[in-house]
């Protein structure tokens, strides 16, 4: 059934098209007749020049349509070629200079504010040494519970954890000495 209708609308559709093909030429007709009467009229010397000249015609059309654009096209991309690459460098210079200036800026930040938050809890640490994202802290007789303290101030205000903690009690209940590796979480 389905063959059929499709069938019926192929059969359908090519009659409407040889109607539309068969009112087009009729159309034509007229064209034609005059055209063959101003052939005709032409001598064989007239007619080889006017064919010459059609192809002519033809020609120029197909280069100043086609040809002629591209080749322009592709000229003006060819001087604005060197300044795009000189723009590219500048900027792949710009990207690496603002990388190793944010490297450089976040450091001091970093180490500033594990100082600050040691000071706000009463201690001070003998050593803080930045290495890329991490930060080793050495401190040395700070009583446990202030360090945990600390630890867990750091790791919820300035988002800080701890990658290694090696403590080592002394003498003193209570009192340790400390070796940290803290992980400087990026802000993102």
């Amino acid at each position: 059934m389905h063959s059929t209708m499709t069938n019926e609308m192929k059969s359908e559709m090519t009659s409407e098209m040889r109607r539309q093909l068969a009112s087009a030429v009729a159309r034509l007709a007229p064209l034609q007749a005059r055209w063959s009467v101003f052939w005709d009229a032409r001598s064989r010397q007239e007619r080889n020049y006017l064919t010459a000249g059609a192809a002519l015609l033809l020609l120029a059309l197909a280069y100043l349509l086609l040809l002629a654009p591209a080749i322009a096209g592709r000229a003006q991309l060819e001087r604005s070629l060197p300044l795009l690459r000189e723009q590219n460098a500048q900027m792949r210079a710009l990207v690496l200079e603002a990388s190793t200036l944010a490297g450089k800026t976040a450091a001091p930040a970093a180490h500033d504010s594990i100082e600050q938050s040691l000071s706000r809890h009463g201690l001070a640490a003998q050593s803080v040494a930045l290495m890329g994202d991490f930060a080793k802290v050495q401190l040395n007789g700070v009583a446990f519970a202030t360090l945990l303290a600390w630890l867990d101030d750091v790791q919820h205000s300035a988002r800080i954890s701890v990658q290694e903690a090696n403590v080592t009690a002394q003498a003193v209940p209570g009192i340790v000495n400390a070796t940290l590796t803290l992980r400087l979480k990026k802000n993102e």
